[in-house]
């Protein structure tokens, strides 16, 4: 809300980044650099918003300049997952928030994370799956990426 992307896909693609990087953030980890990242994206966004509203800055520019903070939050978390071993189940929970949230069913943001945070609270108590890089979340990754482009070809947001 409240963006001025010149597409309806741009402004698609920085949604699905700002669900990915609160699927980042979700999943926890030990290391600090991708929770402080982050955190500097959204302060970054909240002074460049203040500028907006003040009329300072073209909001083509402030959206663009969001957008290419979000890219590079979400490079961060790739690079660091050499470390954390957590890039696709994250993905996978991003994907689903995605399919959840952006999908048909229009489901409120706070029932989404909170299914999902309790659905990982249980995966990680239980041990049914390690929340690590694996088979599983390889094969659920790849079912839900593929959802998220079918369900964005079916909802006609990226211009093909």
């Amino acid at each position: 809300r409240g963006t001025h992307y010149p597409s309806s896909c741009a402004k698609l693609f920085a949604s699905q980044l700002q669900f990915l990087a609160t699927a980042f953030s979700l999943i926890g980890i030990r290391r600090y650099t991708q929770h402080l990242t982050f955190l500097t994206i959204i302060q970054i966004n909240a002074f460049l918003m203040t500028l907006q509203r003040k009329n300072l800055a073209s909001p083509f520019l402030l959206s663009n300049c969001y957008g290419a903070l979000l890219l590079g939050g979400i490079i961060v978390g790739i690079i660091d997952d050499q470390y954390s071993q957590i890039l696709w189940p994250a993905v996978t929970v991003g994907n689903v928030a995605i399919l959840l949230r952006l999908g048909p069913l229009h489901v409120n943001k706070y029932v989404v994370w909170t299914m999902l945070g309790g659905i990982l609270h249980i995966i990680r108590v239980t041990d049914y799956v390690e929340v690590e890089n694996n088979l599983f979340w390889a094969a659920t990754l790849a079912t839900t990426f593929v959802s998220v482009i079918v369900m964005s070809l079916w909802m006609n947001r990226l211009e093909v």
